[in-house]
């Protein structure tokens, strides 16, 4: 429903500026024949004119919107294909813990609280990826 909104703003005011001039036109008509020639076409023309010019308003929102949709387009390149924006990985870089016995250094996942080797590169439980700081 508000995709494009700025063209369809746009094919409004044209539709209701044709909407108007063809109602001044009958209304001229009708003067020309009930009060004469000119009343009747210096209604006709004057209310044509008041109509085009108050279309203009309209017309330049539709405008507006239509350029600053393509700017938030052109400047957000991820929302133009419809993908969402990307979310940053954060980087971990755990110390790790030394066991007094010598053997491998663990880690404590950050996401889960599971305590495993230092050398994984996903927790082997809850599968959460390390980035490692380089």
């Amino acid at each position: 429903m508000y995709d494009n909104i700025g063209n369809k703003i746009k094919t409004l005011a044209k539709i209701s500026t044709w909407i108007g001039i063809v109602f001044a036109l009958i209304l001229g008509i009708a003067l020309i024949v009930l009060l004469g020639a000119f009343i009747g076409l210096l209604v006709m023309f004057g209310v044509i004119l008041i109509v085009w010019i108050t279309s203009f308003p309209l017309y330049a929102l539709g405008e507006i919107t239509t350029t600053l949709s393509d700017i938030e387009r052109n400047t957000r390149p991820n929302l133009a294909n419809g993908a969402e924006t990307p979310k940053k990985k954060k980087i971990f870089s755990p110390a790790p813990i030394a066991p007094a016995d010598g053997s491998t250094p663990q880690i404590v996942c950050p996401k889960c609280g599971t305590q495993h080797d230092f050398d994984y590169p996903k927790c082997p439980k809850c599968k959460y990826e390390y980035n490692w700081a380089k």
